[in-house]
């Protein structure tokens, strides 16, 4: 937890999710995109690192869409660390119009 905190603190990112803001920290982006029939393939793009006690009650669920630099991204798969549970690492793909509602 000290480090994730520290972590979040030096190098943070901010990214809404039901409309709110909040910070993690993200892996290397790889913002190339693959279209193909029906639209984008929706590979991971990148891991976002947060704490899971910043989300309070309701926690992000896989389908969720985040904002993050104007980008919208779909949860894809969420990994809960192994010791306690703390930290969330969200395994995060380009959203789809249909994913955004649009």
């Amino acid at each position: 937890n000290g480090h994730m905190t520290r972590v979040i603190s030096d190098m943070p990112v901010t990214f809404l999710w039901e409309n709110q803001p909040y910070q993690g920290v993200r892996s290397t982006p790889d913002f190339s995109q693959v279209l193909e029939i029906g639209g984008i393939d929706q590979k991971i793009q990148y891991q976002l690192f947060v704490k899971s006690d910043i989300f309070g009650e309701v926690k992000p669920k896989e389908g969720d869409i985040f904002v993050m630099d104007n980008i919208y991204l779909k949860v894809m798969e969420i990994r809960k660390s192994p010791d306690d549970g703390n930290v969330w690492s969200f395994q995060m793909a380009f959203a789809s119009r249909q994913a955004r509602g649009l």
